[in-house]
């Protein structure tokens, strides 16, 4: 009796090591890797990454966050600062890549994609508000921001 569960004990604690050695592996494999940030920051590139990636936008913002399609783009959030805006998304379809297009608040009506622009943001916007909501700040803690 005593040596079945000192037996089991011994597997036990090889089991935990094992979790413990392949998460701990995980973790620092994933902080080794490389990080992709791409800048968007002219009007021309800002309007032609737009076009290009509408459809994919519209289907992340109107799907569910637990549902999201891989080939996609996440719209993180939005920095408002002075004299411009930096929309960030995550590009889901590669690992660690950030895009953010950055667009200059005087220049927001000269963009081909105008309407595109400012529906990004308003809706970015009443999503980041409404997870800011007491009961929903509990369970989406970093989930949008503006």
């Amino acid at each position: 009796m005593i040596v079945d569960l000192l037996l089991i004990a011994i597997l036990m604690e090889d089991a935990f090591f094992f979790f413990i050695f392949r998460f701990f592996h995980r973790i620092d494999r994933i902080t080794k890797t490389e990080n992709e940030i791409i800048d968007i920051a002219t009007k021309t590139q800002v309007d032609e990454w737009l076009s290009q990636n509408k459809k994919l936008i519209a289907n992340s913002i109107l799907s569910s966050t637990l549902f999201i399609k891989k080939n996609s783009y996440y719209s993180w959030g939005v920095i408002n600062q002075d004299d411009y805006y930096q929309i960030v998304f995550i590009d889901l379809s590669k690992k660690n890549t950030l895009v953010i297009l950055t667009i200059q608040k005087s220049e927001v009506h000269q963009y081909d994609e105008e309407n595109t622009i400012e529906n990004l943001i308003d809706t970015i916007q009443k999503k980041a508000r409404e997870l800011q909501k007491p009961i929903r700040k509990q369970f989406y803690t970093s989930s949008r921001f503006f």
